[in-house]
């Protein structure tokens, strides 16, 4: 805060110190006490109208400066001290709460303005803090937005005491507001920093805004009635370090001559019966007359000991009394209706919430926590934000390549014109059928990278479902007919070397030269077809006759299953076979065997083969298949891949499908 506010602060506390001065008065420990409760009739009507022009001239001076400056949070602040001055000093209640408004320069600025300083003004003088929050919607001056965190911590921390779950829409304003702060506001505010007062004596507390204490009510009477009861032991002139508790009670009983007075009465009583007061009246009359005289003078010992411990010991039981009954909430009133009556200094603080106290176990470090968890909350939902706009993009331009892929891809014309061509030139047909498979595995590709990186976590799974007929339909592709397209891509991209140069398809190459000629192969491969002589009915058969033994088996469940062509489904299965039957070339030496089995749950790929030396891989494309297996699966308990040596050194890979997704039963 700049020293210029300080320096006008100290200038209206001149005014209140020179009061002080004139009016002091002696306290019941005989000191000396400034007294400048203007609401008191020993000031006089002309001294109050008098004092009060005096700071509101100082105030608008400063107003004038603020305005030319431009330095309107300066103002605000201490306008802020001001009004609260208005309250705590007693003026509203000798000059009436309309003379805070006469002749107020700030409230002749522009709309704004006005309304700030009348919100903010209305809600000092009731204590209604939607009024701050109104100010603070007119202009957001730091001061109001100090003001609004004080009453929302003090809704937290009843909170607290209530055991109310917590509330981080509550806690995301009182944090807003605290980071609108200034540094040395938010010192303040938190009772902390070279702003704020220390004061062990809530009557006596000087500060000139409310803040937060989270020295409890409860620790400030406990500190009182140590206070008390200190003064009680000096004035019996006991040393609390030398004198057991025991013996106080002691102590007192005897300095108030209690003791002394119910043994004389004891003492003086039985004398009279040993006596016989009606034989010797005159010897009895002497002894009532002594004991009268000794229980007078022990009273009188008594009452002047009493009158050095009575303040402190009245106050140590008052304060007591307080302990015993105090609210464990937050003290903190709002709404209150402003004394109308002479009260003392220390109600009007209580009715400015100077300070707010907070109950106890609510630390500053608590607090401290509770806004570093914020802040870490605020960091993680900046980050979800920006993943979910990174996601976004990436989204729209996923969904803008795939478009512009449908306008540049034309899978199912390179379909037509290989048919077509297939009459006159097959080997050229063969090689656009080829070109159609490539362009269609493409496809499905774009369309899984679309799906998962969707905000629909089920998007892939309903994507598959759809392309699937119903069980007992006529139309559509059988499963074998999936795996038949499949082998025969594998075996194009690794016979016609210029089909596909990949690393993965040379090591399909390189393995498979250990056992056959290449060469061999390929023109075997091209006059079967590519060029469609001696054409076999199955490429499963073909390779089990001439890359090595491969057994297939479908049972019924499977035989059942009919797939959309060209769709979604059809796809990736072919891409999943395509995976496989790489691995196969890959890995593989002497034989395969796949088995495709359909049970309760499930709906099983079963792939066991022969590994080779090397045969360990990387296993990333198990891996991706996997992960896109596990989409189809959403929502099934299922292990979608599971993969592994035996003992007797077969490799097996077993792909589980939610059967509820392809084993479809209706109508279509």
């Amino acid at each position: 805060m700049k020293q210029a506010v300080l320096n006008v602060i100290a200038e209206m506390e001149a005014v209140f110190e020179k009061a002080g001065e004139n009016f002091a008065f002696e306290n019941i420990y005989n000191e000396r006490v400034p007294f400048d409760d203007y609401a008191r009739d020993q000031v006089s009507a002309e001294r109050v109208r008098d004092d009060w022009d005096r700071v509101t001239g100082i105030l608008e001076r400063f107003y004038q400066t603020c305005r030319e400056s431009g330095e309107m949070d300066d103002f605000s602040f201490v306008f802020a001290v001001y009004c609260n001055f208005f309250i705590r000093k007693g003026f509203y209640l000798r000059l009436g709460t309309e003379a805070f408004e006469q002749n107020s320069a700030w409230l002749a600025g522009d709309e704004e303005d006005r309304k700030f300083y009348s919100c903010f003004w209305t809600g000092i003088r009731t204590q209604t803090y939607d009024w701050f929050e109104r100010a603070w919607e007119a202009r957001p001056y730091p001061v109001a937005a100090m003001y609004c965190f004080i009453r929302y911590m003090a809704l937290f921390c009843q909170n607290i005491v209530e055991e109310k779950a917590t509330d981080w829409q509550l806690e995301s304003r009182i944090w807003k507001f605290y980071e609108a702060l200034p540094a040395d506001y938010r010192e303040y505010v938190m009772g902390t920093g070279k702003l704020h007062r220390e004061s062990e004596n809530l009557a006596a507390d000087e500060n000139w805004l409310p803040y937060i204490s989270t020295k409890s009510m409860r620790d400030y009477l406990i500190g009182y009635n140590r206070e008390f009861y200190l003064d009680f032991l000096e004035n019996m002139k006991l040393d609390p370090e030398k004198v057991e508790g025991g013996m106080v009670a002691d102590t007192l009983i005897d300095r108030l001559q209690l003791r002394q007075m119910w043994r004389r009465v004891e003492r003086g009583s039985e004398a009279i019966r040993k006596c016989d007061p009606q034989r010797n009246e005159e010897a009895a009359n002497q002894i009532m007359r002594d004991m009268f005289n000794d229980l007078l003078r022990n009273l009188a010992t008594g009452i002047g000991a009493y009158g050095q411990i009575q303040w402190p010991l009245r106050l140590l039981f008052e304060k007591l009394h307080t302990l015993l009954l105090e609210d464990t909430g937050p003290r903190f009133r709002e709404g209150m209706e402003l004394p109308k009556t002479v009260v003392s200094p220390a109600y009007r603080n209580t009715y400015l919430n100077i300070p707010v106290l907070l109950p106890g176990g609510v630390t500053s470090l608590y607090l401290k926590s509770r806004y570093d968890l914020f802040k870490e909350k605020c960091l993680s939902d900046q980050r979800l934000l920006e993943n979910k706009r990174l996601s976004r993009e990436k989204q729209d331009m996923m969904d803008h390549y795939a478009h512009s892929w449908k306008h540049i891809s034309y899978p199912m014309t390179v379909k037509r014109v290989a048919e077509e061509l297939s009459r006159t030139n097959l080997p050229l047909a063969n090689r656009l059928f080829k070109a159609y498979n490539s362009e269609r595995t493409l496809q499905g590709g774009l369309q899984i990278l679309q799906y998962s990186i969707s905000d629909q976590p089920d998007a892939v799974r309903d994507a598959f479902r759809q392309g699937f007929y119903c069980i007992g339909a006529q139309v559509g592709k059988s499963i074998r007919q999936v795996m038949e397209e499949s082998v025969d891509l594998v075996l194009f991209k690794v016979l016609m070397e210029e089909a596909d140069g990949s690393k993965k398809i040379s090591r399909c190459r390189a393995n498979l030269q250990k056992q056959h000629s290449l060469e061999a192969l390929r023109e075997q491969y091209i006059r079967c077809y590519i060029q469609g002589e001696s054409r076999q009915e199955s490429e499963l058969d073909w390779f089990d006759a001439n890359v090595f033994p491969l057994e297939v088996s479908v049972d019924e469940l499977w035989q059942e299953i009919r797939v959309k062509e060209d769709d979604f489904s059809d796809f990736q299965l072919s891409e999943l076979f395509v995976e496989l039957f790489t691995n196969v070339l890959t890995h593989g030496t002497d034989w395969c065997r796949i088995s495709l089995e359909g049970g309760e749950r499930s709906m099983d790929i079963c792939v066991t083969n022969a590994p080779g030396e090397e045969n360990h891989g990387t296993r990333m494309g198990l891996k991706t298949l996997g992960a896109i297996v596990d989409k189809i699966n959403y929502g099934a308990e299922l292990v979608g891949i599971t993969s592994g040596i035996s003992a007797d050194n077969v490799y097996g890979v077993r792909i589980a499908f939610d059967r509820r997704i392809m084993y479809r039963r209706g109508r279509r």
